[in-house]
């Protein structure tokens, strides 16, 4: 069986060639002519416009097509009643079209076949109607200035297949609607691609289409199961968007747009490289982000225009607002929360943090500042909304959003109910680390909220904060317990210790023969009376130290002190303990899983 190739089809495309050979043309002979409509003569075309009429097929495959012939032939098949223009089978495969071709208001009742054809300065098919299947296979619409393709409130009632096709400027399709299947596979749009208010009610091929803008905004997909994976080095717009049915969305993009977005069903969205806008999305069945971590087949060629425009962006998604979300059933994995705003979420309790998830790090390394003298920063994971908040008082801290883009900054006490949520969520997923830090913002917040918490409470939180940092500082709790311990060494061997240990003394009268011998013992009163100087030596600090350690077990050394002495005893019985409980507290929450 013999196998047709590609020059073989430059030879005899299937239709009769134009007879004017030196100009090589390519295009289909009018009927009743030897020529192309581009080479007919006048006389020739108005024979062939006045067989014409509405409804007719017509066929110009390989044609060059001028404004002229254009508007003659689309008068040829208008409907004086109507005044709308109509065809039956329209033919323009590999078509040339050297001016705007303006196909606006035409009715397309038979298969319309634009494959392969050029547009040099833009194609206007706004409110034109395909009844069968509209074939754009391979076209290009090369205009670049202005709308290069203008599809504005279009009917596609069959397939309209637009596979491969190329567009060097804006492409419009908005208010435009796709009954059955909407293909674009591999479609590169080298600008925006607009498909606001769209209705696909079939489904949707975007895979491998690369855009520079893809704006879907307010449109409906109602049987979409999957969008993408899409390649745009801009934004992927789904603002106001609505999906009814469960879908996967698929993109390498530096920005997605979903404020208002509506998901009637569960919806993942796969992305890399994605700055996420969730803000009022409605999100009522699970719904997760996750971090694609490979490029898909037929897009990692043209991610690098992607990696070129922003080399900044990290390939794992970024979320930049979960604000007015149902976080219910949210779930997050392998996402980049450093300058993520959570206030005016709901239930972020119930949100799900997975994989490897990244918040916000305090300022790293020493400061020395006013009263604060030499200080650092610990690090932990903080919520950018703590971020913007402590700005005001610390110039180091420097959120990675400007704050100017931030509407009601949040206080203390909201910051606090925002950490005690997601704290809440982690403990309740066996996350003890993760929460920690989590706990750790939230005291932090209390501390400072001078609205809401009282000042003796503060007081108490600072102290917290400062022996222990809040049980969750190791390092510190054991620091603060060898400083008390050093502390209650040298003030027992200071006002503790007696000069020597006081002996017992027993006394009694010697009886007359037949009574009974009757002793009185007395300890005398420890005292103290060496010189200041003479107080620290090693020898009493030597009988000090183990009062000390036995205070730590909460136990009584059974050492003769002075008053002041056993008032330090008493104390440090009380302190030292507590603090031992604080560091293994504070090593339990870093370990325990």
């Amino acid at each position: 069986m013999a196998t047709t190739t590609f020059n073989d089809l430059l030879v005899n495309p299937g239709y009769p060639l134009c007879d004017a050979a030196a100009d090589a043309c390519r295009g289909r002979q009018l009927p009743a002519s030897g020529r192309c409509m581009a080479h007919a003569s006048v006389t020739e075309k108005a024979v062939y416009f006045a067989s014409l009429s509405s409804g007719a097929d017509v066929d110009h495959s390989g044609t060059l097509i001028s404004r002229a012939d254009l508007s003659a032939l689309r008068d040829a098949v208008t409907d004086a009643g109507t005044g709308r223009a109509t065809v039956g089978k329209a033919t323009f495969k590999q078509a040339i079209f050297t001016d705007s071709a303006d196909f606006s208001g035409v009715d397309f009742t038979g298969r319309a076949v634009f494959a392969d054809a050029e547009f040099c300065k833009g194609g206007d098919f706004t409110d034109a109607v395909f009844l069968h299947t509209a074939r754009f296979t391979d076209a290009k619409f090369t205009r670049e200035q202005g709308d290069s393709a203008t599809f504005r409130r279009t009917m596609f009632t069959k397939i309209a297949d637009f596979r491969r096709a190329g567009f060097a400027a804006t492409a419009e399709f908005d208010q435009s609607v796709f009954e059955q299947q909407a293909l674009f596979q591999s479609a590169k749009f080298q600008a925006i691609g607009r498909f606001s208010r769209c209705v696909f009610k079939g489904v949707t091929e975007f895979h491998g289409t690369v855009f520079e803008d893809a704006i879907f905004a307010a449109s409906t997909f109602e049987a979409a199961r999957e969008l993408g994976p899409i390649v745009c080095t801009q934004a992927l717009n789904l603002v106001e968007a609505r999906f009814h049915a469960s879908v996967t969305i698929k993109a390498a993009v530096h920005l997605v747009r979903c404020e208002r977005t509506i998901f009637d069903s569960s919806a993942s969205l796969l992305l890399r490289y994605a700055t996420v806008h969730l803000e009022e999305a409605s999100l009522v069945s699970p719904f997760a982000i996750t971090h694609a971590p490979t490029p898909w087949g037929g897009t990692n060629t043209v991610e690098s225009t992607l990696i070129a425009a922003h080399p900044t962006d990290s390939t794992y998604p970024k979320i930049a607002s979960l604000r007015g979300v149902d976080a219910t059933h949210v779930v997050l994995t392998d996402a980049d929360l450093t300058s993520c705003r959570f206030t005016g979420a709901f239930h972020l309790d119930q949100l799900q943090l997975r994989g490897r998830t990244w918040f916000a790090q305090p300022p790293a390394g020493w400061r020395f500042g006013g009263r604060r003298g030499l200080y650092r920063w610990t690090g932990r994971r903080t919520l950018a909304e703590e971020q913007y908040w402590r700005r005001l008082n610390w110039p180091e801290w420097q959120p990675l959003v400007p704050p100017s883009v931030v509407q009601n900054e949040p206080g203390p006490e909201d910051v606090s109910a925002l950490y005690r949520q997601l704290r809440k969520g982690l403990e309740d997923a066996k996350d003890e680390p993760g929460a920690a830090d989590f706990y750790y913002g939230e005291m932090e917040m209390r501390r400072h909220d001078v609205t809401n918490t009282s000042r003796w409470v503060r007081r108490l939180l600072w102290l917290y904060w400062a022996v222990s940092g809040y049980g969750l500082r190791p390092s510190r709790a054991i620091a603060s317990l060898l400083i008390l311990m050093s502390a209650s060494v040298f003030a027992i061997a200071l006002w503790g210790l007696p000069d020597d240990s006081p002996k017992a003394k027993t006394t009694g009268t010697l009886p007359a023969a037949g009574q009974q011998l009757q002793l009185t013992t007395d300890t005398p009163d420890p005292r103290l009376s060496l010189p200041y100087g003479q107080r620290i030596t090693w020898d009493r600090i030597g009988k000090a130290t183990p009062i000390v350690f036995n205070s730590v077990a909460f136990r009584s050394s059974g050492q003769s002190l002075t008053v002041p002495g056993s008032w330090i005893e008493m104390t440090t019985r009380l302190v030292e303990p507590a603090l031992l409980g604080l560091t293994v507290l504070a090593v339990r929450g870093r370990v325990k899983r």
